[in-house]
């Protein structure tokens, strides 16, 4: 198995941060849509301590389906906010590489899986 699942989980969990603190620094948005990006970043980062957890005991998961859902509430809720360009920005960016980061974490728990499977429910760590 490749090396670079370990730093899936730990690229989302920079990533959920991030966006936790996106609308406080960059925007001055309603404190609505500020709590809404406040709390899918804590998602994001709830879920890629999870995928941490689960990865250092070596077994597959599906966490990541909720980073995906998360990206695309990202890209969906650039439509409240309104008048502010950077944080528009930051949310499609954010909402981007939440989607593609869960889809190769995806890809590495599939072959986390596959390998698993393989060597009859042991995984071997490369």
């Amino acid at each position: 198995m490749m090396r670079g699942h370990i730093y899936v989980p730990w690229i989302n969990l920079v990533l959920g941060i991030l966006v936790l603190l996106s609308p406080w620094v960059l925007a001055n948005v309603s404190s609505g849509v500020a709590w809404n990006i406040t709390i899918t970043g804590i998602v994001i980062s709830i879920v890629a301590i999870i995928e941490l957890g689960m990865q250092a005991k070596g077994t597959a998961n599906w966490w990541p389906v909720v980073n995906i859902l998360a990206g695309i509430w990202l890209l969906i809720s650039t439509s409240f906010v309104r008048g502010d360009a950077a944080m528009v920005w930051s949310n499609v960016v954010t909402g981007i590489l939440a989607i593609v980061t869960a889809i190769v974490s995806q890809v590495y728990e599939r072959e986390l899986g596959t390998e698993s499977s393989m060597h009859g429910g042991t995984t071997a760590h490369a």
